[in-house]
Formats: structure tokens, sequence, C-alpha cells
């Protein structure tokens, strides 16, 4: 079976290894430029489904995340005022990235040293700088219409399409229009910090935890995560924050932010590196003014921030043409970060897309398991997101 992937990111990677494993042909058509991502210099969570994914298959014999057993909130003043012992597991989008970019086709990466197990090229290809822009059915196969690396128009004919490319997916909106991101009236700031770089003030109360900070429409949260080369030895590692604020779209404050250093307006994101300075300077004395000293130092030691809009998306279903298209993971919802569960609804959705493809659910299961857990992570961000920005938020 020829299997057909548009996006080349964490979910497409993770599908691209489940499909070549069951004996598809795997092509994946990412639309950057060049063979490897940009790195986004984000901490995620690490869930189950990662851990379950990456057990399943043999890929790592190295530790890739950070455990943390203690949930901090902090006050203004930096005390803590409530503690609770929870387990959770903190990784960076990077490490993973690395990981299972190294495990497709012997991509060279941080992690390569550590792969236990590799698909290969036999099969399989990842394939970057290409843009699908129209698909149909045709004789019980999809018929995909794309601009391959060299700019030129091709079309190839597909047993499956699976679209794996995020919340701005263009499988989705080919076929499904309609559904768009939303804005949703707040941003998050982010960045990382080296460990050795802090004061042990902060790293007492930061460190191997994972820290709060609640104000009227704020929200900071910070916890540690591998540094460089997947390091988690003390010092080396990094100290990663999350600050949410309020900004409305039509706004001359939003207006800045979205606009660059370079004077070019962006959408969605502001990479690490571009962010204005004056923008950024304004943050720092904001950070003075209402953030724990902690969290203060964290972000004026901070030397590349990013910013990520947030929005909301929630797909009304995942299948379709008698499931020879399929959307995985952002492109059916996309998640609030509050829930950290972006990357393990990815993995979810592969692992269950294996035991469909294997014949152990049907396709009406697979959609109703995946668009379950879809549906309920999403709900959880929005009331997440609301209950902190737009309201009282409860210590739970």
């Amino acid at each position: 079976m020829l299997s057909f992937q548009v996006g080349g990111s964490l979910c497409g990677l993770f599908a691209g290894i489940a499909l070549q494993k069951l004996g598809h042909r795997v092509q994946i058509l990412e639309r950057n430029p060049t063979s490897t991502l940009p790195s986004r210099g984000a901490g995620i969570v690490s869930g189950l489904d990662i851990e379950a994914f990456l057990n399943k298959h043999g890929i790592c014999n190295h530790p890739i995340a950070i455990v943390n057993r203690i949930r901090n909130h902090l006050d203004e003043s930096g005390q803590v005022t409530l503690q609770k012992h929870v387990l959770q597991e903190t990784s960076s989008w990077d490490i993973l990235y690395s990981l299972l970019r190294s495990t497709y086709g012997g991509q060279d990466g941080i992690y390569k040293k550590h792969v236990q197990a590799r698909i290969g090229t036999s099969g399989a290809s990842y394939r970057y700088g290409c843009k699908v822009f129209a698909f149909e059915e045709i004789s019980n196969k999809i018929k995909v219409h794309f601009q391959d690396e060299n700019g030129q128009a091709n079309t190839s004919l597909v047993d499956l399409l699976i679209g794996a490319d995020g919340a701005n997916s263009t499988v989705r909106s080919i076929i499904l229009p309609s559904v768009k991101t939303q804005y949703v009236g707040y941003v998050a700031w982010r960045g990382t910090v080296l460990e050795s770089e802090v004061s042990q003030a902060v790293i007492e109360i930061c460190v191997e935890k994972v820290c709060f900070f609640f104000s009227e429409h704020l929200q900071m949260i910070v916890y540690t995560i591998p540094g460089e080369n997947g390091s988690i030895e003390a010092g080396k590692r990094l100290i990663n924050w999350v600050w949410y604020m309020n900004y409305t779209h039509d706004s001359i404050a939003y207006n800045e932010l979205m606009t660059d250093c370079d004077g070019c307006q962006h959408h969605s994101t502001i990479p690490a590196g571009k962010v204005s300075e004056i923008v950024w300077k304004q943050q720092r004395v904001t950070a003075r003014k209402r953030l724990p000293p902690q969290f203060t130092e964290i972000v004026e030691s901070t030397e590349r921030p990013f910013v990520q809009c947030i929005t909301d998306l929630i797909s009304p279903r995942n299948a379709f043409l008698d499931g020879k298209v399929l959307l995985i993971g952002d492109s059916v919802a996309t998640f609030r970060p509050h829930t950290g569960a972006s990357t393990n609804q990815a993995a979810f959705h592969v692992l269950k897309l294996e035991e469909y493809l294997q014949g152990f659910i049907d396709l009406e299961q697979w959609q109703k398991e995946t668009m379950k857990y879809a549906t309920r992570m999403f709900e959880i961000g929005v009331k997440l997101g609301q209950e902190s920005q737009f309201g009282h938020y409860q210590h739970t």
C-alpha cells in the first residue's frame, strides 16, 4: 500500500515510522524548504502515549525527559503558597524531533547514537520543499496534486492520504475549508535559559519542579527540560518558561508585538531571534512590575524569546472518502498549551492508526476514539485558558 503523508514534523514522523513498519511505502511531503525543521526551542510535556510509542517501536535507549515531582504555586513576592506532589515529565520539541528524524531514513541528529531502531530508507521517503494544492478520488484511490522540491507541478496516485500538517493543515482546508483557527485574545511568550545562568534562588524553587504564577489576565509556568544534545545533567539543563498575556487582536500593542525586528508582520508566531527589541524591552519592564522575582530573573536572562498566538481549532471529523483521507494531530484539533497535550495527541492518534490498519479496530472506532481525545482535550484547554486569562483561576 502506498501512503502519502503531508507534514513532516512530530506527528508526521510518528506516522511515517508506524506506517513503514506495517509494510506501507511511505512518502512524507514537508513544505519547509530544508531537510530538517528549524528549532522550536519549546518545552513539551512528555505524555504516556509518547512514551508508549517510543517503547513500542524500540526507538531510544536514553532518557529524553526531566522527572518533576513537585508542583509549586508562587505569589508576587516569590513565596510558595501551594505545593503538591504531582509526577510530571517534561522534555523539548527539539529533542523529540531530532530523535524521530534520526530514526527516519537514517537522518543525522543529536540523538543518532541513542537510536535503537531505524526504519531505513527502503519503502520510505522524506521530501522537503513540497506543497500539496489539491487531491481527488479516482478509481478507489486518491490522486494528490503537489508542487515538488524543484517547483514543478506533480501528481501521485495513493491508497491513503494522511494530513499531519498541523493547525493550518492544507489537507483539512481542501476538504473542510470552513474550519479554521481562531485567535482567542491572548499570546504565549516563551523562552529558555541555561540552568547554570540563573541564581540558586531560582534553582531551589523551579528546577525539577513545575511552577505556576497567576495574576489578573496573566499566567506563567516554568519547568526544566533537557539541554543541548539532550543533556539531563544538573547545570546543563534548560529552564523553560511560558508566559500568557492578553492582547486584543485590533490593538496597537498586538500590532507592535506581531511586527518582528525586521519590520515584517506575522500572523501566528514570532520566531526566536525575531522579536522586536523595543517590544522585548517593554516586556522585561512588565516582568519586573508583575512577576515573582524568580520568574523575573528567568525572563531577563533569556536571550532569544519567541511569541505564539493562542488559537482554537476543532474539526467535526477526521476520516473522509471511506477512510482514504485521514487527519491526525493538530490538523484535527489545536489545544491551548495549558493542556500540555498536543504532542501526546499526535502519538495517541498514530497508535490508534496502527490498531486500525492492523484490523484490531474498524474505521468507525478509530474515528470515535481519536475524536473523543481531541474533543475532550480541546474543551479542557478552553476552560483552563478562559479561567486564567479572563476569569478567576482555581488552583487545582
